[in-house]
């Protein structure tokens, strides 16, 4: 008996494993389900079966001796039985699903293509396998044998039933009905293959199919890669075919070399017998290979296409474009087949293209653009074949002539998208005065992004503001009316704003420091420093947007809600803080329509928009005024670059690039001339630059033969270009890639001269001068050639003929200087190369003029004055030299004309104001020379008269014309051409009129006001009588003169002026003379002043180093007493402003001079106020300066006791505090000991110099050392007065807390525990431990490291390790909170975050009609049939469950699937048996988003209905609510719901498969026993006989209630309907006294927690995960609930951002961020 208990006991055992067989199989999830796990686990069952089995076998032979054991009375053999076959059941139907699966994985496939279907077997994560169908082709058979031979045949893993159903699904047509009747099973696989293999392994057949292919192989058609591609593929495939047949195709190359040629197309035919070596040998099979092998390699690595073909597609679709153009603009290139067949519409299926669908019609040209793309359309032809890159149709939109489809053209024009018209393009762009830059509408306006955030001050005051998001500027800006607001903090720092130009726009003169965040709720606090505007902008955006029209910015969080309507900004976001804000994600909608981008602050949306006032129908393009190269802009650079101090400055790395470059390169020929190389910054790539030039000379031919005194002139000037060598025919083979082609055309001023336009764009978008370096700037500056010049009597002046073309180009370099030319239109157009330094390249400038100062550094020993004349006296090509004498003089020319010469360098012009000097051959000295050469437009110019000796000023002629512009002042302001400043009292009322145009803040062709056009026109009158004034060239100087120099300097309220006179001989002259308008802001008249003394500092530097005087005397004069004491007085002692000018004045000028002269007597005043030019030519003063400056006597004296306290800086003091360093502070800086210890023992080591001889690391005794120092500092810190009684071996230590451990000092002098363990066998650590304060942070590094130490152990585990050496005063406590506090831990615990149980929602406390607000949740799936039988097919079935928030009463509504479709039917039925429901619940499933959405749609949507309908379901719109994901406790109303469903089907039901009626009939049972449950107990009402339930307020009563009799009962004065009210208020009035009391009481979550914060450090819990798994997040937004606590948080992972309840994460001890308060 007792060996048949044991049996009966492992018999229970092994039933148990069957029992949980299923259970345990589930627990392994669906991911893990795969083909061998099933496999694998359905074995154990079948083992453990057999084993139960075998056993049971056993106890049946005893049953009579075992009749009363449970085993038997209980029948356990049949539990375990229908155990064994459910766990079977499942394993078996998994396997067929599994199996379905790979047979429904069979995929649609290309025509002509083999279909494939998909297999996968395993587990792994590799790419499915597939398999090609096999349909009974001959052909096809052997790679189809093989793969499934491979595959599935000889596959360990498959059963034969499996391998058998693969086959069955790989073959169809003459293969399917071969095997068709064969019965599934195992048996049966090999007789199928059998068949198979019997009917296809047709030696004969096979290789006759073989052949067929070969000698039927279509030919070549052209030169392509495709083709090429399938002549090998086909021949190998039969080529391997024949040879697994056994044929000896080893032996067959000439055959198979005849086949492959004979099918070639003409041109590669030719090429292989051109490969072919004239041997006369047969080519092998493999020769014939490798030469297509490298032809194809070669067309695919060239792209390159056959000629002729090309030419013929393109003019066959040229020819059918002009004759389709009636029909339609686009259709996709047609096949190969000359029968066009029609496509079907991607949209619609119907047989018609989609241009031509009504359907795609009706759309908008935004939704047609957003088909296309979804669709992957070419957006020229609309066809789903091929790329929009890859498009074959020749045509284009018919409106705009762009790739795109004439279906999806907008109104406003596209930019070119095609390389075609590239050439045509940029040879156009500079061939007229105004062209059309673009084509647009006047209703687009870019939207700029601005965002609504929180500015908050130091104090934490904060205020709601509208910013702009600007990344492309380099600072930020705040307004004056904000920093009043918040109270900010200033600080002086000025700065100057320039805009797009680099012209001023603003200055700044202080800056705010503060902080800002996004508007909402947040954690992200941002510092910003912001200079302080008093306007930052105007309204953004200019007028009132519909935001509401861009569909893609629907739902997100935006930065700004009102983006689209107008308002002020006052504050401006710039490029500094863009990696602080931007964030992840980007959101693009149509063309044409504005993007969004996210940012901390929200999403900001920027981009273009549609204006309101659309006036397409009379405004079609924009047009653009681009000037030629003397442009107004041009001009008045160089105007304003005239008005400007030249510095001294220091080469650039590009410019000493280009000077290194020019030292290697440069050389002279046999004759002296100087050859140089092109400076080229990298190797030009200039394609279609050869296009381009055609195109540009063709177009000025056209017009010179227009003009024909101009054609000859250009002609002569051509030729004579050719007869002196500077251009020579192009002898070159290079493709056009290797050269450049440069552009001319004709520019007339006195003469014509032909410009080569090296800035001409390529196609590429490159000129030839963006790849050549500009050089350094090497022309001395015009001011100080005349300066120079005025200080000789005897001056000539001569011109160096052509200087550029006199310096050669290294033949190296030519073919970047071609061009194209021809004499007569019917000459053919040659390529010519320039040989010289041509006009027009960015590097001309620089290279003549560097030669020059070769030539001087050359050739100084032979002639020195010729030298000097080119390093001091050359302005461009013309020197300007003057002597003291007539023989220095000819000398001086000898000198400068040999000296050139040997160079191959001439000189002509000459002139003279003495005729002896000049070249006997020259008679030109009468001539007056001009030195505004640069400019080509009339100018008020300087000339020279040599008969005279004078210097005097042409005025061009007045223009009728009265009307005055912005425009039209500026380009004649412009041409003033003073560069010494000798009319400044003049310009200077030029540059005022300048300033005020500005301020008046009119357009450029604006009228100007009367009065700006009275005193414009009254400037321009009085310009004439400039001409009368006559200046000296000759100062009267001489190279013995002792020269005394004396500046002035002044200022007004619109101007200050600084002048310069020189005094040689009791002389005085003029020299020089500077003036600038005041700044716009208004300044102070002192500091206006020392603007004025600044400006003359400057000037009066430039002109002594430009004297060459090294001790000078210099005398400067202002009438200023202020500024005089501010230059007598240290720079430190004033403000910024005035300190940073009086250190620059005295830098300048620190031998000088200052005094002070009276206003009346400071020429200065007079360029300060400005005059006409009659006064000006009649004011001694200007001209001479005053008096006295020649008589030192009479000089006024220096007031030195000038004095001021203006712009004095005034004292501050700081005030520092210090905090003691104690040893607390140095522990805090450490959270390891470990780390501690060792910085500690580093440190001694340096104190004590203690370090042994080349040991680098520290040792274990200075270690302990460490230790024993930290630990006295500790003790000493926190037990002083302890320590002092312990040394002086005093025990009195009653008032000591340390009294009970009695301590004691050991002989390092650390406090220890006595304590009563002296006996023990223990260690001397252990026996006495040291004492550490629980305050002190090294107790919080002791048990971190004992936490550690023990793996993480617990406080117990970690207190008895610390025992061994520390005692912590009252540590049990501090030990548990710090391991409470390891992250490592938490992140094991896994802890739940809680909160107390939210109040129940209105719904659910409120009276309502049933059904008003239900949760809705699905139940199953359950197996259901369609009818009864036997091998009826079992589908899925589930049950949606509609529970009423107020009464719990439940509505079951059976359905088919878990589509939104579905569910809307059921939605449909339930409200038409329960009527419409207001409020929805349900968890974020993709049915109930789906739902949602659908029913949104419908409500918002017009219907059929009748209006009354329509009216009600507007009224009544259903609003839908989801709980957080991933929190079904959100939802424990309907979940029980389902607990409830299930309690009565399992019961009922067990494994019982119902038809869909049987299970409907079911449902409705159960949820009658649903709305019958009471809803509370028995109320103690004798009136009430029954317990109230939702059938009550559904149908009066329980549901499953008997029927109460019909009874004839008149209740006297009551009305029936009254009756019937009055049986439901009764239930009501129960529910609220019986029912609701109930809802009372929290079950669990009872205790308030602390709210969970932004910015804290989370784990996301994952159910499927083990702890150490879990995602780490950071909750980035809280949500909390009706009664203010938190239950819901979104949180940010590495890769997204996810809303979860608080219930699915883990807090972790991390300190976050401190929050900010809104």
């Amino acid at each position: 008996m007792t060996e048949l208990a044991q049996l009966i006991k492992d018999q229970r055992t092994t039933g148990k494993l069957i029992e949980n067989f299923q259970k345990n199989t589930k627990k392994l999830g669906e991911a893990n389900l795969t083909f061998d796990t099933l496999n694998t686990r359905l074995s154990t069952l079948e083992s453990y079966w057999k084993t139960f089995f075998d056993r049971h076998l056993i106890l049946a032979r005893n049953e009579e001796g075992l009749a009363e054991d449970s085993y038997f009375v209980n029948d356990e053999y049949s539990d375990a039985e229908n155990h064994y076959t459910c766990a079977k059941s499942f394993i078996m139907q998994r396997l067929a699903a599994i199996s379905a699966q790979a047979l429904d994985g069979v995929t649609p496939t290309p025509a002509g293509a083999a279909p494939v279907m998909q297999l996968s077997t395993t587990s792994t994560s590799l790419p499915k396998l597939t398999l090609p169908k096999f349909s009974g082709q001959q052909a096809e058979w052997d790679s189809f044998k093989s793969l499934f031979t491979s595959m599935v045949k000889d596959s360990a893993t498959l059963t034969p039933t499996l391998k058998l159903q693969h086959l069955l699904a790989c073959v169809e047509g003459d293969a399917r009905r071969t095997i068709k009747n064969i019965e599934v099973n195992g048996d049966n696989f090999e007789v199928a293959w059998t068949a198979l293999s019997r009917r296809y392994e047709n030696k004969r057949l096979r290789i006759s199919v073989y052949m067929k292919r070969l000698l039927y192989m279509p030919k070549a058609t052209k030169k392509s890669v495709e083709e090429y591609t399938r002549l090998l593929d086909t021949t190998n495939e039969c080529r391997r075919g024949l040879s697994s047949l056994g044929e000896p195709v080893d032996h067959w190359d000439r055959w198979f070399v005849s086949i492959i040629v004979f099918n070639l197309d003409t041109h590669t035919r030719e090429l292989w017998e051109q490969h072919l070596p004239a041997d006369g040998v047969p080519p092998s099979y493999e020769q014939l290979i490798k030469f297509l092998e490298n032809r194809v390699q070669a067309l695919d690595t060239a792209n390159c296409a056959d000629t002729e073909t090309s030419q013929r597609s393109a003019r066959f679709s040229k020819e059918t474009a002009q004759k389709s153009k009636s029909i339609s603009a686009h259709h996709a290139s047609g096949a190969q087949s000359p029968v066009r067949q029609v496509s079907k519409c991607t949209l619609c299926t119907a047989a018609h293209r989609l241009g031509s669908c009504p359907e795609f019609n009706k759309l908008s040209v935004d939704q047609r653009w957003k088909y296309a793309r979804d669709q992957n359309l070419c957006f020229n032809c609309l066809s789903k074949a091929h790329k929009g890159s890859e498009c074959p149709s020749a045509f284009k939109c018919r409106a705009c002539k762009q790739l795109h489809h004439t279906k999806l053209h907008r109104q406003q024009s596209k930019p070119e998208d095609t390389q075609s018209n590239q050439a045509h393009m940029a040879a156009v762009s500079r061939d007229d005065d105004i062209l059309c830059s673009h084509a647009s509408t006047a209703n687009r306006v870019t939207l700029l992004g601005t965002a609504q955030i929180t500015a908050v001050n130091e104090r934490g005051d904060r205020l709601l503001i509208r910013a702009l998001i600007d990344p492309g500027s380099e600072g930020s800006f705040i307004t004056e009316k904000v920093v009043q607001a918040l109270s900010l903090r200033k600080t002086s720092t000025p700065l100057f704003i320039t805009g797009v130009d680099g012209g001023l726009t603003a200055t700044a003169k202080t800056s705010v420091l503060f902080s800002i965040r996004a508007r909402f709720p947040t954690n992200n606090l941002i510092q910003i420093s912001a200079a302080v505007l008093p306007k930052v902008s105007g309204l953004l955006p200019k007028w009132r947007l519909n935001g509401e029209a861009w569909s893609h910015l629907k739902g997100l969080k935006l930065a700004d809600p009102a983006y689209d309507m107008p308002a002020s900004v006052y504050c401006l976001i710039g490029a500094e803080l863009y990696p602080e804000y931007i964030g992840e994600g980007l959101r693009r909608g149509p063309a044409g329509s504005p993007s969004a981008y996210n940012t901390v602050f929200g999403w900001v949306i920027t981009g273009p928009t549609v204006g309101p006032n659309s006036h397409q129908e009379s405004i079609k393009s924009l047009s653009l005024a681009i000037e030629r190269t003397e442009s107004l802009g041009s001009e008045l650079r160089k105007f304003w670059e005239l008005e400007e101090i030249p510095s001294s400055q220091q080469l650039t790395p590009k410019e000493e690039l280009c000077e290194e470059q020019f030292s290697k390169t440069c050389e002279r020929d046999t004759s002296g001339r100087y050859i140089v190389r092109l400076p080229f910054v990298e190797q030009p790539e200039l394609p279609g630059s050869l296009a381009i030039a055609k195109q540009r000379f063709l177009a000025t031919e056209r017009r010179l033969i227009n003009d024909p005194r101009l054609y000859e002139a250009y002609r002569s000037f051509m030729q004579e270009y050719e007869t002196l060598g500077h251009m020579k025919k192009s002898s070159t083979t290079q493709s056009t890639q290797a050269c450049a082609y440069l552009p001319h055309h004709a520019v007339v001023t006195k003469k014509l001269r032909v410009v080569f336009n090296a800035s001409q764009p390529a196609t590429n978008g490159k000129s030839l001068n963006d790849f050549l370096h500009v050089g350094a700037k090497l022309q001395v500056d015009i001011s100080t050639v005349l300066l120079r010049w005025r200080l000789g009597q005897y001056a000539f002046t001569a011109d160096i003929i052509k200087m550029y073309r006199q310096i050669r180009v290294s033949d190296n370099d030519t073919m970047w200087q071609r061009i194209l030319w021809r004499s007569h239109p019917e000459d053919t157009l040659q390529a010519y190369d320039l040989t010289t330094v041509t006009y027009g390249t960015a590097c001309a400038p620089y290279l003549a003029l560097r030669i020059l100062q070769q030539l001087a550094d050359d050739e100084e020993n032979h002639f020195p004055a010729g030298a000097a004349i080119l390093r001091n006296h050359m302005y461009v090509d013309d020197a300007l030299v003057s002597c003291d004498s007539e023989a220095e003089a000819i000398d001086a020319r000898l000198s400068l004309t040999n000296i050139l010469r040997s160079a191959g360098m001439e000189l002509d012009k000459w002139a003279s104001n003495c005729p002896a000097i000049l070249p006997k051959s020259d008679i030109t000295s009468a001539l007056d020379r001009t030195f505004d050469k640069d400019l080509a437009v009339p100018t008020l110019g300087l000339r020279w008269t040599p008969k005279t000796d004078v210097f005097s000023y042409t005025v061009p002629e007045l223009t009728a014309s009265h009307i005055v512009t912005k425009r039209s002042i500026l380009s004649e302001v412009a041409r003033i051409f003073d560069p010494t400043g000798w009319i400044a009292p003049v310009t200077v009322r030029a540059k005022m009129l300048l300033q005020h145009l500005w301020l008046q803040g009119r357009n450029w062709d604006q009228l100007a006001d009367p009065a700006t056009t009275k005193m414009w026109l009254s400037f321009r009158r009085q310009l004439p009588a400039l001409q009368q004034c006559h200046i000296p060239r000759w100062i009267g100087t001489t190279a013995k003169s002792s020269l005394v120099v004396h500046g002035f300097s002044d200022a007004s309220e619109k101007a200050y002026a600084a002048a310069i006179y020189l005094v040689s001989d009791n002389k005085a002259h003029l020299i020089t003379a500077k003036s600038k308008v005041a700044p716009i802001r208004a300044v102070s008249l002192p500091r206006l002043e020392l603007c004025g003394a600044t400006l003359l500092a400057r000037l009066m530097r430039k002109t002594l180093d430009d004297l060459g005087i090294t001790t000078p005397l210099v005398y400067c004069w202002t009438d200023s007493q202020i500024v005089l004491a501010w230059l007598r007085a240290p720079p430190s002692t004033w403000k910024a402003f005035v300190a940073n000018r009086v250190s620059g004045i005295h830098t300048s000028l620190p031998n000088a001079s200052w005094g002070h002269v009276a206003s009346k007597q400071n020429p200065a005043d007079l360029a300060s106020r400005g005059c006409t030019p009659h006064q000006l030519k009649i004011n001694h003063l200007w001209w001479k300066g005053p008096s006295w400056i020649i008589s030192p006597a009479s000089r006024p004296k220096s007031e030195s006791n000038a004095t001021t306290q203006l712009e004095k800086r005034s004292e501050r003091t700081c005030l520092a505090t210090s905090i003691e360093d104690t040893i607390e502070t140095i522990l805090a800086r450490f959270s390891c000991i470990k780390r501690m210890l060792r910085v500690v023992a580093y440190c001694r080591r340096w104190k004590h110099r203690i370090a042994p001889p080349g040991q680098l690391e520290v040792t274990a005794a200075e270690i302990d050392a460490a230790r024993i120092a930290v630990t006295r500092a500790v003790q000493a810190l926190h037990f002083p007065e302890d320590v002092k009684k312990l040394q002086k071996d005093d025990q009195n230590l009653r008032t000591s807390k340390l009294l009970p451990l009695r301590p004691y000092l050991d002989e390092h002098g650390q406090i220890r525990v006595g304590g009563r363990l002296n006996k023990a066998h223990l260690s001397y650590d252990e026996q006495h431990p040291i004492i550490v304060p629980k305050a002190s942070h090294l107790a919080n590094l002791l048990i971190y490291h004992a936490h550690t130490a023990t793996l993480h152990g617990g406080p117990q585990l970690a207190q008895s390790f610390l025992l061994r050496r520390w005692w912590i005063i009252h540590g049990r406590n501090l030990i548990r909170r710090i391991i409470q506090s390891c992250v490592t831990c938490c992140r094991f615990q896994g802890r739940r975050t809680e909160q107390r149980m939210a109040p129940y929602p209105e719904p659910r406390v409120t009276p309502s009609r049933p059904f008003t607000a239900v949760g809705v949740d699905y139940a199953g799936p359950f197996t259901m049939r369609a009818s009864k039988g036997r091998g009826k097919i079992t589908t899925k079935g589930y049950v949606a469950i509609f529970v009423c928030f107020a009464t719990r009463a439940a509505h079951l509504e059976v359905v088919s699937d878990y589509s939104s479709k579905t569910f809307l039917l059921a939605l449909r039925r339930f409200f038409a048996r329960r009527g419409l429901s207001q409020r929805i619940f349900s968890d974020c499933g993709t049915t109930f988003q789906g739902a949602a959405n659908e029913l949104q749609k419908l409500f918002h949507e017009s219907s059929a209905f009748s209006q009354t309908i329509k009216n009600i379901l507007t009224q009544d719109e259903i609003k839908w609510e989801f709980i957080p994901p991933r929190a079904p406790h959100f939802g424990g109303l309907w979940e029980a719901a389902v607990k409830a469903f299930k309690f009565h089907l399992k019961r009922i039901v067990g494994d019982v498969k119902l038809t869909y009626e049987e299970f409907a009939t079911l449902a409705s049972q159960i949820e009658a026993c649903l709305n019958s449950r009471p809803l509370c107990p028995l109320s103690a009402n004798p009136q009430d006989l029954a317990a109230l339930t939702p059938g009550h307020f559904l149908i009066g009563s329980a549901m499953l209630a008997p029927p109460e009799p019909y009874q004839e009962e008149t209740l006297h004065g009551v009305p029936r309907w009254r009756h019937t009210l009055m049986m439901r208020n009764h239930f009501w009035r129960r529910w609220q006294k019986e029912v609701l009391q109930t809802m009372q009481i929290r079950r669990k979550w009872q205790e308030k927690q602390p709210d969970v914060q932004p910015g804290e450090l989370v784990l996301i819990i994952d159910d499927l995960q083990p702890p150490q798994r879990w995602p780490l997040a950071r909750i980035q937004e809280i949500h909390p609930g009706p009664d203010g606590l938190v239950r819901v948080v979104t949180v940010r992972t590495a890769t997204t951002t996810l809303r979860r309840p608080i219930a699915k994460i883990v807090r972790l001890p991390v300190r976050a961020e401190t929050p900010v308060t809104v």
